[in-house]
């Protein structure tokens, strides 16, 4: 009897945890008839369940939740999540368009998709019942907004709980347009202190990049992660044909990403060099008010800029291989001057040629390796003489692909960034222990 139960109880509890409805532990009890079938079943059958059991009770479980980015985010999902699967069992809560899937060893769960601010409110409310009912051994979250949330799991299940600090938002809130400018410093300078206060509580802070390490540079719990490609995306070298000179953008397009005038300096550009064979592939959502999506759609009409819309990663991979500069437009907001954002690493694993905004911490990678050109963002002239200039040889875009692909290899890669995770979790999971 003892034997039998003992089985029953844990396959149960396994198809419950695989199951997005149901996350309590159901006593053996419950139902009768179903133990007897499994009673009866093959011993082969009953032994592989036993396998898969033992397997599964081996791995400490990870809780990892976000209200904002979508379930396929890169650092999040592709990196991070995928990742933490090769040592945990990872459960992923993200809004997608559909209930459950498993991807990557990943178990993601589905949360609503979101519009407004309204609805992010019903995901947070979805949120806390999942996180109450969780049995995880540890709790990761990636958005400012989930704060609260995150303290109430931290004194609820007493259980190590990570924040994952993606940007400094302090100074994105400062240049965030929806709010009045007269609050803007106002609500900014409160949320550094909530946030400051909160994350004393926390058991671990992971940044994106070294400006926002350096905001928590007091305490001994912070780790910087930074947003390096996987290798296994861009393992060879590709060869990209020279008939045409192709240019691409990947990413939202929100005004202060300086989209408008890359766009328009490359029209400018045109008109000056009718001859040139040249494309600029733009991909991603486009986000503003109505005036703005206007002027963009405007350009877009144009033969030699191709509109894409969002892609999922995989075609936007093989627009990567086939584009040879990769441009980063961004406008010199606060939160922009220090950032180092994904596409800047998965345009260099691709060998594509950079072209970014003239910010110090961009031009110590980009000019002092030799791997593209920077510009001013705010002035179309000198984004279009950053064109003239990326297509004076093509040579220099071949020596400079080969430099952007080797220093990945070399140096900024996941490998490194994915040892020093699972040493966060290793530490804090045995601590728990």
């Amino acid at each position: 009897y003892h034997r039998f139960s003992r089985h029953f109880y844990l396959q149960f509890y396994i198809n419950k945890c695989y199951n997005p409805v149901y996350y309590k532990r159901v006593n053996f009890c419950y139902n009768i008839i179903d133990f007897t079938k499994f009673i009866f079943r093959e011993t082969g059958e009953r032994k592989q369940l036993y396998k898969n059991l033992i397997i599964c009770m081996r791995k400490q479980k990870v809780f990892i939740f976000t209200s904002v980015h979508s379930w396929y985010d890169t650092r999040i999902f592709r990196k991070e999540a995928c990742s933490l699967a090769t040592r945990y069992d990872v459960e992923f809560h993200a809004p997608a368009s559909f209930k459950f899937k498993e991807a990557g060893g990943v178990r993601i769960v589905g949360l609503p998709e979101w519009k407004s601010v309204r609805d992010r409110k019903k995901i947070r409310k979805i949120l806390k019942r999942r996180l109450r009912v969780s049995d995880a051994d540890i709790f990761h979250f990636h958005d400012p907004e989930l704060i609260p949330l995150g303290l109430w799991i931290k004194f609820l299940k007493r259980k190590p709980v990570i924040y994952d600090i993606h940007e400094d938002y302090h100074s994105y809130i400062k240049s965030k347009e929806w709010i009045p400018k007269l609050l803007r410093l106002p609500i900014a300078s409160a949320f550094y202190f909530f946030e400051k206060v909160a994350t004393i509580f926390f058991d671990a802070l992971i940044t994106a990049t070294p400006s926002i390490s350096s905001l928590f540079r007091k305490r001994d719990n912070v780790y910087l992660i930074s947003n390096y490609p996987k290798l296994e995306s861009h393992p060879v070298l590709p060869v990209k044909e020279t008939d045409k000179i192709k240019f691409l953008y990947v990413g939202s397009m929100e005004e202060i990403r300086g989209i408008y005038n890359m766009a328009r300096a490359f029209e400018l550009f045109i008109k000056d060099n009718p001859r040139e064979q040249v494309e600029l592939h733009i991909a991603g959502k486009l986000i503003g008010n109505k005036n703005y999506q206007r002027s963009l759609q405007a350009l877009f009409k144009l033969p030699e800029i191709y509109f894409h819309d969002f892609l999922p990663f995989n075609q936007v991979k093989k627009m990567m291989d086939n584009c040879h500069i990769g441009i980063i437009p961004f406008l010199p907001t606060p939160n922009h001057l220090y950032a180092l954002p994904n596409k800047l690493f998965e345009y260099m694993a691709a060998g594509m040629v950079l072209l970014t905004s003239d910010f110090s911490l961009w031009r110590s990678i980009v000019l002092k390796e030799k791997i593209g050109w920077t510009f001013n963002p705010m002035k179309i002239r000198s984004i279009k003489e950053s064109y003239h200039q990326a297509i004076k040889s093509v040579k220099d875009l071949k020596v400079y692909g080969e430099s952007s692909f080797n220093l990945v290899h070399q140096r900024y890669n996941w490998d490194t960034e994915e040892n020093k995770l699972i040493n966060i979790y290793q530490g804090l999971l045995k601590t728990v222990e």
